[in-house]
């Protein structure tokens, strides 16, 4: 039997031969196989390897948790991930989705026709979770510029911007967005120049890496402009009191003045609020306000810098003290103006009119009071009695020539000249001439004092307060609230003409308020001086429009606050009433205003000013192509419901950003709908969409979305019109990039 098998086997042999075939391997001819793997690195979620093998049809691999049963090798041939290998035998592979800080074993096998080989076992750790870390460090600051430098691990992306300390702080993708991009492998210091001086900033620096994002902010001031900064060190200091109100004004000794007390322009008075049951001002520290409430330097209209026609306060504050032996004042005082200009001053030693001393304190309600007048009413003597036998007598001089005495803050004058002389003190009371009767003790002078009128135009009636000292040593407190016998509050009816001759304005947030300062110079002096608080839709100039007091038209009004006239020998009022047309003669790049002032004594004044004005530069409206072609279209999702649309033309010329609010923060792209600018519901955020980077810019903007499912594509309308009326429309149909968000 044998030899019959090899007989066959060889005639087979043979026959194979005979047939000029190819011979082929028989298994035992099969070589075996080897595998081996080397590590290349990892990192928090994966480990990178390289496979190599010899005389291998196929190779797979296991990544098995460190402490793991080794498996057999049919198990790895059977269940593991098969490997790609190259013409060499080889393969480098990347193992994901593996958890941060974990020790790994990686196993695999190869194998041929007959023959199978087990690799050596690999042991890794991957890394741990990449941390964003980013911080920020402000190295310089002058009166326009500030530099900072930033460190950051695992950061992509670096975006800063700089906003006003008051404004809110925005989120990081808004920041990653809209601010400015710096390379995150810049080592110097980043500039940010074009600041304003003296001025509260924040810088916010926001950062994306290792799918993660950070925000950091830094508050900083720049420094006084050394063009802009005015120092003080006064001479003189003078003050009055009544009720919480402690009035008080520096200057330097002036030779050519009987008192020795110059009023000039670099006459500072300050309207200070302390506790009223002191008679004299306490020390402390007084913010400036807005305000008639204790510790503060009110920031109405009798706190200015310059006697006549004075520059109001913005902010700052006055540091008060008091020696305890001497009873001498000091004052430290860093004021910042509304001009700009900021104001350092101080002052040490006594106080005229405003001892430090014990006195008798008098309180009294008067009630009644009657008056005379002379000089075509410029000269008051006021008379006033309570029922306890206390009277007053005031030798006022008026704020202006009227049939009635003007309200103002009428303070002592020791000038030795009449009244009829002394046309420069109006706002004043006589001393030699005014006196006080205390009740059972007899007639005293006024040492100090300042009387305190108002006046009720629709009650048409007084309110009246008075602070001061006698002689012994006497403080008097008074009020007065009713009619006063001879004078009539009567609204007048007078319309005053007034053409203006120059005009000069400031920007503020974002150009979207104009302070607008118009004057009527007659002689080299201001014989009027008009202050317009402007506000409407951000733009490069004041739009033209009509604006009225306190509320808006198509967002445009005066603010209520800031706006007043200022009359040559009167002093200054707020609007009871006011408003402005404003008109462009864009060829001219000009102006013409035409106003409405009414003040409180029913007088209205109808002012106008033609001409250019400094501080404001008009730029002709580009004409705008009738078509445009819209080539950019992409969206991000910030958070929630909230989207950016970004959208821009071939050249990159017209660029918009909508920010969207679509009402469905579980939608991975822009929810169909029409969106216009509005606070509330599906709609576009009027403050953080821009035009060509500018926000605010939208006067009226409407955008149609309609989102095709099925496509994963958008029909796109909007409508907007900008704050200079230029318009620009849009037709689209196709993909919006980034949306959906996959």
């Amino acid at each position: 039997m044998k030899k019959f098998t090899f007989l066959a086997l060889a005639a087979l042999s043979f026959g194979l031969l005979s047939c000029d075939k190819e011979p082929v391997n028989t298994p035992a001819e099969e070589v075996q196989p080897t595998i081996a793997l080397e590590k290349v690195g990892e990192t928090a979620n994966t480990v990178t390897f390289t496979i190599k093998t010899t005389d291998a049809q196929e190779a797979r691999y296991m990544v098995l948790e460190d402490g793991a049963d080794t498996p057999a090798l049919d198990t790895i041939l059977n269940e593991g991930v098969e490997v790609a290998l190259d013409e060499n035998g080889s393969s480098t592979v990347t193992a994901e989705g593996l958890e941060a800080e974990t020790e790994y074993m990686v196993v695999a096998a190869a194998r041929n026709i007959t023959k199978r080989a087990g690799s050596n076992t690999l042991y890794v750790t991957t890394a741990s979770e990449a941390a964003l870390a980013l911080s920020v460090e402000i190295v310089q600051v002058t009166h326009e510029s500030m530099n900072f430098r930033f460190n950051h691990s695992n950061a992509t992306k670096i975006a800063y911007l700089v906003l006003y300390a008051d404004k809110t702080t925005p989120d990081v993708q808004y920041v990653l967005l809209n601010g400015q991009e710096v390379d995150v492998n810049n080592k110097e210091s980043v500039e940010v120049a074009d600041l304003e001086n003296s001025k509260a900033y924040k810088l916010v620096v926001a950062a994306e890496g290792a799918g993660q994002t950070t925000l950091v902010e830094e508050a900083f001031q720049t420094e006084d402009d050394p063009d802009q900064v005015i120092t003080h060190n006064y001479t003189r200091a003078r003050g009055t009191k009544y009720g919480s109100s402690y009035f008080m004004m520096f200057s330097y000794e002036d030779a050519n003045e009987a008192d020795n007390f110059a009023y000039n322009e670099k006459t500072l008075s300050l309207d200070f609020y302390g506790d009223p049951d002191k008679d004299y001002l306490p020390a402390g520290t007084y913010e400036v306000k807005e305000s008639t409430e204790p510790d503060c330097v009110s920031s109405y209209r009798y706190s200015t810098y310059g006697y006549d026609n004075g520059v109001q306060l913005k902010s700052g504050q006055a540091v008060v003290a008091i020696d305890p032996e001497t009873k001498a004042y000091s004052f430290d005082i860093d004021l910042f103006l509304k001009d700009g200009r900021h104001l350092k001053a101080t002052y040490s030693g006594d106080v005229d009119n405003m001892p430090v001393i014990d006195i008798t304190t008098v309180t009294t309600n008067f009630t009644k009071a009657s008056a005379t007048t002379s000089n075509n009413g410029s000269s008051w003597v006021l008379n006033l009695e309570d029922e306890t036998g206390n009277k007053a007598k005031f030798d006022v001089c008026n704020a202006f020539a009227a049939p009635y005495l003007a309200e103002n803050t009428y303070v002592i004058s020791t000038s030795t000249e009449t009244l009829s002389t002394r046309a420069a003190e109006a706002g004043q009371f006589d001393a030699e001439t005014s006196s006080f009767v205390v009740a059972g003790e007899g007639e005293f002078k006024f040492l100090t004092g300042s009387l305190h009128v108002s006046i009720d135009w629709q009650a048409q009636k007084y309110m009246l307060t008075f602070y001061g000292t006698l002689t012994d040593n006497y403080v008097i407190e008074a009020e007065y609230d009713g009619t006063i016998e001879s004078i009539s509050l009567a609204q007048s009816e007078e319309i005053i003409d007034v053409m203006l001759t120059g005009a000069s304005a400031s920007a503020y947030d974002n150009n979207t308020n104009w302070y607008v300062t118009f004057v009527q110079n007659v002689d080299g002096a201001d014989a009027y001086r008009v202050v317009l608080d402007f506000y409407c839709p951000s733009s490069e100039y004041l739009l033209a429009g009509y604006y009225r007091l306190g509320n808006s038209v198509d967002g445009r009004y005066l603010g209520v606050d800031a706006t007043s006239i200022r009359v040559a020998g009167e002093g200054q009022y707020s609007a009871v009433d006011a408003n402005a047309s404003v008109s462009i003669d864009m060829a001219a790049k000009s102006y013409t205003f035409d106003i409405s002032f009414k003040i409180q004594d029913g007088r209205t004044f109808k002012l106008a000013y033609v001409g250019e004005v400094s501080g404001m530069t008009i730029t002709e409206t580009e004409d705008v192509p009738d078509a445009i072609e819209w080539t950019t279209f992409v969206a991000r999702k910030w958070y929630s419901d909230n989207w950016n649309l970004n959208v821009a033309d071939a050249d990159g010329k017209y660029v918009f950003d909508f920010d969207l609010r679509t009402g469905d923060s579980s939608a991975n792209y822009i929810s169909s709908g029409t969106y216009t600018i509005g606070e509330q519901g599906q709609r576009i955020d009027y403050n953080y969409s821009k035009f060509n980077g500018n926000s605010k810019a939208f006067k009226e903007a409407t955008l149609v979305l309609v989102y095709h499912e099925d496509t994963m594509t958008y029909d796109v309308e909007f409508d907007v019109t900008l704050s200079d009326d230029t318009n620009f429309k849009c037709s689209y149909s196709g993909a919006i990039e980034n949306s959906p968000a996959l």
